[in-house]
């Protein structure tokens, strides 16, 4: 308890005594009683007693800001001394029993409640036992003690009943903030997590494709001037050149929040057209081999979509023709795109090797990759949709993305390009 806490009670406690043990002195003094003298001196000493013994409590730390729950042998001294002193007051007059409201109010407040009730019991029949001593038995001298012990005892239960109610309320805001607290954290958590999962996704479907074709591009050209061929290597070189202009752009276009070209609602077939076309250009042919034909086939009409879903396609068609094109060997690759009912479709398809599909997603990823398909699965569910991977080792492979759209159905039969 803070010493102005404990100041404060030692002082709302003096000034209550005061006003209680001043009834008996101005009734001896208007009524110009003979004991008027021994009533004050008694009062003043009774009072003393009280301040003297609430000082030397204080500083034990006895006093608390609540009512006491642990039992120490030190109140009940200062009660006993205190009673014994007010007990010299009710020798002389029976209006001295008003002081017993601060008497139990302190044994209450100092002591337990179980031990502060019995005390209370005992100060109880100690009042009623000197009232009949000094000044005879009546019908005051008894129900008054009794009355007050027990409105004392009522109050004193109550406020403790409605002090132990608040501090578990307190304790319950205080567990459900801290609550509040980790639940913040952990959707913070969660979010810079899928920021990092989103960002992985974009560099691994657009830079790392990028960086991809220039590797190659370069090696074909090394390879092409070891050969003396010097026109041939050169046009590796620009097309490395240029790939490299494309991934700092993409760098860019990262760092600053924009989404690829032509991705926004109302250009997803322009989008997916020129993501065809870059595939197209980094497209290179294996040795005794010729670069595979790649097709777009984009209904007319397709569903508006939100720039994020638009976004989305866009990238499973990236990674899609990249894996196609670094992995499959493929002689054609054609992509696809019509709404059918409520559901919108977007197919990559390749006559290439193929390749086990479980092996693919559920085994481990080395250090040159592995993503790709698993980001596809991952982007589809993400759009609300599905991404089915049908693939066998040398049959070649199709994946086919379909998410639910609120749209009427396109034509798939009238493609453009």
């Amino acid at each position: 308890m803070p010493t102005s806490a404990r100041t404060s009670y030692v002082a709302g406690a003096a000034s209550l005594a005061c006003a209680l043990l001043a009834i008996p002195v101005i009734e001896s003094v208007v009524t110009s009683a003979p004991h008027t003298t021994s009533v004050v001196l008694f009062s003043l000493v009774t009072l003393f007693v009280m301040l003297a013994g609430g000082v030397w409590l204080m500083r034990v730390g006895d006093i608390r800001a609540e009512p006491s729950t642990v039992f120490s042998w030190r109140p009940l001294v200062y009660i006993a001394v205190l009673a014994s002193a007010w007990a010299m007051v009710i020798a002389k007059t029976p209006h001295a029993t008003y002081f017993l409201f601060a008497l139990i109010g302190t044994s209450q407040w100092l002591l337990p409640e179980r031990t502060g009730s019995f005390v209370t019991l005992g100060l109880t029949a100690f009042t009623i036992a000197g009232q009949v001593f000094h000044h005879g038995a009546s019908t005051g001298t008894i129900v008054g003690p009794l009355l007050i012990a027990v409105l004392m005892l009522a109050f004193m239960h109550m406020y403790r009943a409605m002090r132990s109610e608040a501090l578990q309320k307190n304790a319950v805001i205080a567990e459900l903030r801290d609550a509040q607290g980790q639940l913040v954290d952990s959707e913070r958590e969660k979010a810079r997590i899928a920021e990092r999962e989103r960002l992985g996704r974009d560099l691994h479907d657009t830079t790392a494709q990028s960086l991809s074709s220039v590797v190659l591009r370069l090696g074909l050209a090394e390879e092409a001037l070891g050969a003396g061929e010097s026109a041939g290597a050169l046009e590796h070189v620009r097309s490395a050149s240029d790939a490299t202009s494309e991934a700092l752009s993409e760098i860019r276009n990262a760092i600053t929040h924009l989404t690829p070209k032509g991705s926004g609602s109302t250009r997803l077939e322009a989008a997916l057209v020129r993501v065809a076309e870059t595939a197209r250009s980094r497209a290179v042919a294996g040795p005794g081999e010729s670069a595979p034909v790649i097709e777009c086939s984009v209904a007319p009409e397709l569903p508006e979509l939100d720039m994020t879903t638009a976004t989305s396609l866009v990238r499973i068609v990236q990674s899609s023709l990249a894996n196609a094109l670094e992995h499959a060997h493929a002689s054609r690759i054609d992509v696809r795109a019509f709404a059918e009912g409520a559901e919108l479709h977007v197919d990559i398809e390749d006559d290439g090797l193929g390749f086990d599909v479980d092996e693919a997603l559920l085994g481990s990823r080395g250090d040159n990759g592995g993503y790709g398909l698993g980001f596809v699965v991952q982007r589809s569910r993400e759009l609300g949709g599905n991404a089915a991977i049908i693939a066998a080792p040398g049959e070649g492979t199709l994946i086919s993305v379909t998410i639910p759209v609120p749209t009427a159905p396109s034509d798939p039969t009238n493609p453009t390009s």
